[in-house]
């Protein structure tokens, strides 16, 4: 399904949690409690046992995960401790996978902070999908942004992985040529896969390989007369109640 709204919608409703989504220039979860205007509080507003559900941040009520604030796209809620429990637990083990698509220009450089670009080791022959990986530290006045942190200590010999938790991947699944009568340089449309993130992570790590996102102006990208083009289009993981394995497509505009 191919939408762009600019409020909150239901995608998917499991009976004791919700696949929503997300709309641009909406916070996920609250800075303070009682914050209205999130995402978290319209779940809330309509899912009363979503409130009552604790995670790492009480705050949150049954969020899973969180999306920036200009980024669009699917979210899963939780409306029952035990599943938020259960769906932690295979978010930790890698089995809640979620895809992304964005839309990027070239650039030549990097903002500034970042290390060199990174060379990259899982490329599949004739073929455009890879993998970037690293660490992260927050960035600049206000921790606004994050830089990445290469994870792999090049010698002559060999390569030594970093520390336990400390790596993120980013799969680049696909690139496709992409039109935008908005935008008239060349673009590409992206296809994205993480199993864990961090914030800003697939925002960096595109700026990082010179492919930052349109609008993406934080990261080096090109100014564009909308939101962010970056769209959380796919969530798939074992659906906690039966065990069935779920596959939930919602894709916003990125026309």
């Amino acid at each position: 399904m191919t939408l762009m709204l600019d409020y909150p919608y239901v995608v998917f409703n499991g009976d004791e949690y919700v696949i929503l989504f997300k709309p641009p220039f909406m916070h996920s979860a609250p800075l303070k409690q009682g914050e209205s205007g999130v995402l978290s509080s319209w779940c809330g507003e309509h899912f009363p046992g979503f409130l009552a559900v604790r995670g790492n941040k009480a705050i949150e009520g049954g969020l899973l995960h969180r999306l920036d604030y200009e980024t669009s796209g699917l979210v899963f809620a939780a409306l029952t401790q035990r599943v938020l429990e259960a769906m932690l637990d295979q978010q930790e083990r890698g089995l809640f996978i979620k895809e992304y698509e964005a839309v990027a220009s070239k650039a030549a450089d990097t903002p500034p902070g970042f290390p060199p670009r990174p060379v990259h080791r899982v490329v599949p022959p004739k073929s455009r999908a890879f993998r970037v990986e690293s660490g992260f530290r927050y960035y600049g006045v206000g921790r606004k942004s994050v830089r990445p942190v290469p994870v792999y200590q090049e010698n002559p010999n060999r390569s030594v992985p970093p520390p336990a938790g400390n790596s993120y991947k980013t799969e680049i699944l696909g690139m496709t040529p992409a039109v935008d009568l908005n935008f008239p340089k060349d673009i590409l449309r992206i296809r994205l896969r993480l199993t864990r993130g961090f914030r800003h992570q697939i925002r960096c790590h595109l700026a990082w390989v010179g492919l930052p996102i349109l609008g993406d102006t934080l990261y080096g990208g090109e100014a564009y007369p909308g939101p962010l083009k970056l769209n959380a289009v796919s969530l798939a993981f074992t659906d906690p109640l039966n065990g069935a394995p779920m596959n939930i497509e919602f894709s916003g505009d990125s026309e």
